[in-house]
């Protein structure tokens, strides 16, 4: 933190922050250093950040192994899901309510008060299932962005890139439509508005895409 604060624009100390916390599992955090040093960057200069810090944040999105961490040591090119610390215990009857749900509905949301545990019960089941989607489970971790911003995290997260005259949800949209594969949209409440839109569109258009999300 000192040595932040002492260069205000210092990219290197950005970077190496943001590789020690997606290394410690604490992604989100280090999503926002980047969102952060990104403000005072277009402030100070009205300038972008690097493309080498962009693509670390795209990275870490995506759990890619060149982002370092606990992803680094997985193999299956078919998710981006972080490795399970521990069993779920107790939650068999959960796990089953969920799996039956999928089953029947290409949507389906868990709710509930913060700290229920939404979040590692929809990692568990996503890790189940990710030998039922030939292209994949992606989980799009929406807590650190806006709404402005979660079609981009989904982008990232598969790899999309925007087009000249297409929006991002026309990008996403025709990139999904012959794919077979279950996307993990995480903490969906505070950008609710952005997300119901994409969800909508991605049921409408692509029909082997699934969603679970949590709200």
């Amino acid at each position: 933190k000192p040595l932040l604060a002492a260069d205000r624009l210092g990219e290197r100390p950005r970077h190496q922050l943001m590789r020690a916390l997606h290394g410690a599992g604490r992604s989100a955090e280090a999503l926002r250093v980047y969102r952060e040093y990104r403000s005072v960057f277009d402030e100070e200069l009205g300038l972008d950040p690097s493309p080498r810090l962009r693509e670390l944040e795209v990275a870490i999105i995506r759990h890619d192994p060149s982002a370092g961490g606990a992803a680094a040591a997985r193999s299956s090119p078919l998710h981006n899901l972080p490795q399970e610390r521990g069993d779920l215990v107790g939650r068999s009857e959960d796990v089953d309510r969920v799996s039956d749900a999928m089953r029947r509905g290409r949507l389906v949301t868990l709710t509930g008060v913060a700290g229920v545990g939404k979040t590692r019960l929809a990692l568990h089941v996503a890790t189940r299932v990710v030998v039922e989607h030939r292209d994949g489970v992606w989980l799009c971790e929406l807590a650190p962005v806006g709404q402005d911003a979660v079609e981009n995290v989904v982008a990232a997260t598969l790899g999309v890139l925007g087009r000249h005259g297409l929006s991002m949800a026309t990008c996403l949209t025709e990139h999904l439509r012959d794919k077979r594969l279950l996307l993990v949209l995480d903490n969906c409440e505070h950008v609710k508005t952005a997300a119901a839109r994409l969800v909508d569109a991605v049921l409408r258009d692509c029909p082997g895409v699934h969603m679970l999300a949590t709200s």
